[in-house]
């Protein structure tokens, strides 16, 4: 039995939301600009490059904010960052922030050791 004609309409919803997330701030915004500029102005010349324009930045916005709520509370885990790549480069790594939820982690030769509560 398929679930999934149950499940595929929220994740579809999902998607559509993340997506058009930054487009209805960005069409406002353009909007408001296009209202201060004259019609031949390039944002009345070209509504859709000045509209991805302002969509890229607003989706990397929201997207970063997604990411790090999504870290801070565990629902993603990066177990192999670089530092300098990290927003979270201070935490070190224990059970709970790598993955390992049987509480022992791993030396460096890859020997078990308990963690010390």
């Amino acid at each position: 039995m398929s679930i999934s004609p149950t499940v595929e309409p929220f994740l579809v919803i999902g998607y559509i939301m993340f997506y058009l997330g930054p487009y209805f701030p960005a069409i406002w915004i353009l909007r408001k600009i296009q209202a201060r500029r004259p019609v031949d102005s390039f944002v009345w010349r070209h509504p859709l490059i000045s509209l991805a324009l302002l969509i890229l930045p607003l989706g990397i916005i929201i997207d970063a904010m997604l990411e790090v709520t999504l870290v801070r509370t565990g629902f993603y885990i990066y177990a192999q960052v670089i530092p300098f790549g990290s927003v979270f480069a201070d935490r070190h790594t224990n059970s709970r922030s790598s993955g390992n939820r049987d509480g022992d982690v791993r030396d460096d030769p890859g020997r078990r050791a308990a963690l010390s509560r």
